[in-house]
């Protein structure tokens, strides 16, 4: 990503990345860096998802791949999903990789040209943790 969209997605407070077709990296913001610890030097241009790493510690798919997957195989991976039009949201458990493990909130969609072609996905991820906990004590309560 050039320019201004690399400013972009480095302005938005939530953890986002972008792959390509080819699910290689090409936009990695400040707090996906303060996330996962990874830097956006460390990750841009790899595939194979590299990306997974910090959260799984192995190379698996994200959300952000399952896009153009059909519900059956989307909801195989996650249990509560919700499907807008081309967009997936899921609401998880995510074990990050040597880490205290979060609950997040997480939406994927695809990327176009002005063609309407698909050119890759984008990924954005938000830590609900402080938000869950705070629901279980008031269900207890």
């Amino acid at each position: 990503m050039e320019g201004y969209c690399e400013e972009i997605i480095n302005f938005l407070l939530d953890a986002t990345f972008v792959i390509d077709l080819d699910g290689k990296v090409i936009a990695w913001n400040r707090a996906m860096e303060d996330v996962t610890g990874v830097t956006a030097s460390d990750i841009l241009g790899k595939g194979d998802y590299a990306y997974a790493l910090p959260f799984y510690n192995e190379r698996k798919p994200m959300l952000a791949n399952l896009i153009l997957l059909p519900d059956e195989e989307v909801a195989k991976r996650y249990n509560h999903i919700i499907r807008d039009g081309d967009t997936l949201v899921v609401d998880t458990f995510l074990p990050l990789s040597g880490r205290e493990s979060r609950f997040v909130w997480a939406k994927a969609s695809p990327l176009y040209d002005l063609n309407g072609t698909i050119t890759g996905s984008i990924e954005t991820i938000r830590d609900i943790t402080d938000q869950r906990k705070m629901e279980e004590i008031l269900a207890r309560s």
